[in-house]
């Protein structure tokens, strides 16, 4: 023990003693208690076997940005010492940083919707990190039908779960229910009037404004076309070149969204 309200630590894992570190604040706490979790689970695992599955809530919580890159580095050993992890996360940062390690076998990373009124049931949706990767690959080759396709798929998918997000709520339930299966198109329509009606709560904010007054969404735009064909199951009638069209636009209305 150092001064009072302080702590000097040391680990030990894989057979190799980590430095001292001195603790001075609740990230480095934090950073430090989290090692030895892993440091232990790694040595019972090793000495007696143990449980692989590891479940891991908000590990990043109370972490400062140095020690949240480290603790997402730290997790590629852990997969490597016959670890299963899973991962729950408010922090898309954190999330995005974790969802590019090189892991053997991939990562799924999927962003989860609760049950609400509207919406009764648990629902999984691309993550923003995955559509992009979509994109990347559709770029490798715009002529390329499947990826194109699989592009136009998580955009749609994505675009719908996070407005219905917004209007998953008692104040719409009428809507809700005159539109149970609610296409882009159909919650642009119902966003216009709540931005333009001025101060509403969050409508009123200059994100949606930039959103519904997007030219890519126009009534009967390319885009609006290409979503119709993904949400109505005419995937086999996406061709790359409607992507291709489409994708700069596509990007954009992501980020917004986001």
């Amino acid at each position: 023990m150092g001064r009072k309200g302080e702590l000097d630590l040391v680990v030990q894992t894989g057979g190799v003693s980590a430095p001292a570190q001195h603790v001075t604040n609740s990230s480095a706490l934090r950073a430090s208690l989290v090692a030895f979790f892993l440091a232990f689970w790694e040595y019972v695992l090793k000495e007696r076997g143990g449980l692989t599955t590891l479940v891991f809530d908000d590990p990043q919580e109370l972490l400062d940005d140095e020690n949240r890159e480290r603790l997402a580095t730290a997790l590629t050993p852990l997969v490597a010492a016959s670890a299963q992890l899973v991962l729950t996360s408010y922090d898309p940062r954190f999330c995005a940083r974790v969802s590019r390690l090189p892991i053997t076998g991939g990562i799924e990373h999927l962003e989860v919707n609760p049950a609400t009124r509207q919406q009764p049931v648990v629902r999984t949706t691309p993550s923003l990190p995955k559509i992009q990767e979509r994109k990347d690959l559709f770029d490798t080759d715009r002529n390329a039908e499947e990826p194109a396709r699989s592009f136009a798929d998580g955009c749609r998918v994505f675009f719908e779960a996070k407005l219905s997000a917004m209007f998953d709520d008692p104040a719409y339930a009428a809507w809700s229910i005159a539109n149970p299966n609610p296409t882009l198109a159909s919650f642009i329509q119902r966003l216009r009037p709540l931005v333009k009606s001025g101060p509403h709560g969050m409508f009123s904010a200059h994100v949606f404004r930039r959103f519904v007054d997007h030219p890519a969404l126009a009534d009967d735009s390319a885009v609006i076309t290409l979503m119709n064909k993904a949400h109505h199951g005419q995937r086999q009638e996406i061709r790359a070149a409607d992507v291709a069209q489409s994708a700069d636009n596509l990007g954009e209305l992501l980020e917004l969204i986001e």
